[in-house]
């Protein structure tokens, strides 16, 4: 009576299960109940919104065909919280600890953990009909994937930023490195000023100019432990303290989506200022794919049919005409991404650039390349893989030895290396994940300059 569905967490080898619970679902749609699900088929740990998952968006399907229930609605709901109490547990099944079970002693540890960790931010989309849909593809074309993309998109597009996630952002972007109270302020009204522009949604926008209000967001952070300020110097300073940075890649996670855009120009950009004038434009529109690609199963990017529109909106929005742009003096053009505020590329891309480098550095590196029945013991040798770079420092900062990011990364390798020879990346892979990793060190770069650390 209370609407909930019980059903196992598995059950795709067990077609009497499958088939009783599909036909469930269609007598619900046949009598118009309302149903609510996770488009991932799980939460996700790292923050960010999963791909989605097609089963539950099929049975929906059928059931609406079915009873010609075209019309019915799919309402994105996106939950985000200011922190939340299972964050320490996300970050330890990254790091490789098994998932605890959900019962009665994790309620209990729940509970003694249960302090308040701010407000639940609930957004609700436009929402997505098939009738709509059908305007919008191809006839022959699959419904499903359509249908579950744009309620997926839909959902990140009224997703709030929040101040904890754009904290988290600006200090995990600083590495190892303490910032002051100061480089810290002048960071957050700078990405408010830009979330400003772009006409997002902000919580606390009117008041997060108040030193006070981000004062009070930065003591959220400290009392939860995933910040430490540093005062035996001669001004306060602030870092992600040791341990904690999968937590506070959580938060920033939240919002990271709203900057992939920005961080794909600024890449592309510099790496395309190397050549000619005249072969800028081709440079930059390639770099720009192959970022695409790489990552494509992280970050919900432009379809590739909008894609280079949304390319020049993002260029046009930030340094004006992208024509205009490339025809410029190298140098000069540099300067302009480098100086401009926030550059936000660096901390968007880094941990998973650093991530995908060990997963392909690691299956590139075996005799036979490894298997689906090899992820487990692949995803435990890349942490360990991970965890030394890290200590050597070929590893920026640890929330990128994560296994949610490796499983990702091997997700996408199995799927190239399916491809043929000559249409898969993962043999230039390296190459491009080499050219990555200098455009982001020199926009980190940036950031730790004087000019980057300073300001008004």
């Amino acid at each position: 009576r209370a609407g909930i569905i019980f059903l196992r967490r598995q059950f795709q080898d067990n077609p009497v299960y499958k088939a009783t619970f599909r036909r469930y679902i269609d007598y619900l749609i046949g009598r118009r109940f309302s149903l609510m699900w996770a488009l991932e088929g799980t939460r996700s740990r790292s923050g960010k919104l999963l791909a989605p998952r097609f089963g539950m968006f099929r049975y929906v399907i059928d059931a609406l065909h079915a009873h010609h229930a075209d019309k019915l609605r799919f309402v994105p709901v996106s939950v985000v919280y200011d922190q939340i109490t299972e964050v320490r547990d996300y970050a330890a099944e990254q790091q490789g600890d098994r998932k605890k079970p959900e019962g009665m002693t994790w309620m209990v540890r729940f509970l003694r953990r249960g302090t308040p960790r701010g407000r639940i931010l609930i957004r609700l989309g436009e929402g997505v009909t098939l009738a709509g849909l059908d305007g919008a593809r191809e006839p022959e074309q699959d419904p499903v994937p359509s249908l579950a993309f744009a309620v997926a998109e839909q959902m990140n597009s009224v997703t709030p930023i929040t101040p904890i996630a754009i904290i988290c952002l600006i200090l995990l972007a600083a590495g190892d490195r303490a910032l002051t109270w100061r480089e810290l302020s002048r960071l957050v009204r700078a990405a408010r000023a830009a979330i400003r522009r772009r006409g997002l949604e902000l919580v606390d926008d009117a008041h997060l100019r108040e030193p006070a209000v981000l004062r009070s967001h930065v003591h959220r952070l400290l009392e939860t432990r995933v910040l430490i300020e540093h005062d035996d110097g001669l001004e306060p300073q602030f870092s992600i303290r040791e341990g904690h940075h999968h937590e506070a890649a959580y938060y920033r996670n939240t919002a990271i989506h709203y900057f992939v855009m920005d961080a794909v120009v600024e890449i592309s950009l510099l790496l395309a200022l190397s050549d000619e004038a005249q072969q800028r434009r081709v440079v930059f529109e390639s770099t720009a794919s192959d970022i695409r690609h790489l990552l494509r199963l992280e970050f919900y990017f432009p379809r590739r049919s909008r894609f280079s529109e949304a390319l020049e909106s993002s260029a046009l929005r930030r340094f004006g005409s992208l024509e205009t742009l490339l025809a410029q003096d190298a140098d000069t053009v540099r300067a302009r991404v480098l100086r401009s505020v926030p550059v936000v590329g660096h901390g968007v891309f880094r941990s998973f650039v650093d991530a995908y480098a060990v997963v392909i550095d690691e299956w590139l590196g075996r005799d036979t390349p490894p298997t689906e029945g090899d992820r487990a013991a692949f995803v435990d040798h890349c942490l360990k893989s991970g965890r030394q770079r890290l200590r050597e420092r070929r590893v920026f900062a640890a929330e990128s030895v994560s296994k949610v990011l490796y499983e990702t990364a091997f997700d996408w390798a199995l799927a190239e290396s399916a491809r043929p020879a000559d249409t898969n990346m993962l043999t230039r892979a390296p190459a491009l994940l080499g050219d990555l990793d200098h455009a982001l060190r020199t926009l980190r770069a940036a950031g730790d300059s004087p000019r980057g650390r300073a300001g008004p």
